[in-house]
């Protein structure tokens, strides 16, 4: 099959409710969009409903906040007023690893990839 179109039209980042439809409209009432719109936000809002009403969904929102959790703690308890991002977990005190590669695909080393560990490597201040 070949691919007509490769243009991003729109997302859903999962566990984190965050829905995009690339669009140029600044009203976005549901009734008065675009067909084309309409069609893209009804995809993107099934994928949201998909994840919080299947198992998957949730395990998947589960493994995010843990995963955040232990970053906040980790970043906490070092005392450092700065961090890397993507910020590693090397150690599985916590089972975040193990979360991790229940959901992690074939080929795709970054589970967490979402905004947070795609990329250069950042650094931030707590300042």
């Amino acid at each position: 099959m070949t691919r007509l179109c490769s243009k991003t039209l729109g997302y859903y980042i999962p566990s984190f409710f965050e829905m995009h439809i690339d669009t140029n409209i600044d009203d976005l009432t549901i009734n008065q969009l675009p067909i084309r719109d309409m069609t893209i936000l009804f995809h993107e809002y099934i994928h949201f409903l998909q994840d919080f009403t299947t198992f998957y969904g949730l395990s998947a929102i589960y493994t995010h906040s843990e995963y955040l959790h232990s970053v906040v703690n980790r970043i906490y308890s070092n005392g450092s007023t700065s961090f890397l991002v993507p910020f590693e977990i090397k150690d599985n005190n916590d089972n975040v690893l193990l979360n991790i590669q229940r959901f992690q695909k074939p080929g795709d080393p970054d589970f967490l990839a979402l905004d947070l560990r795609k990329g250069k490597c950042h650094q931030y201040n707590a300042e």
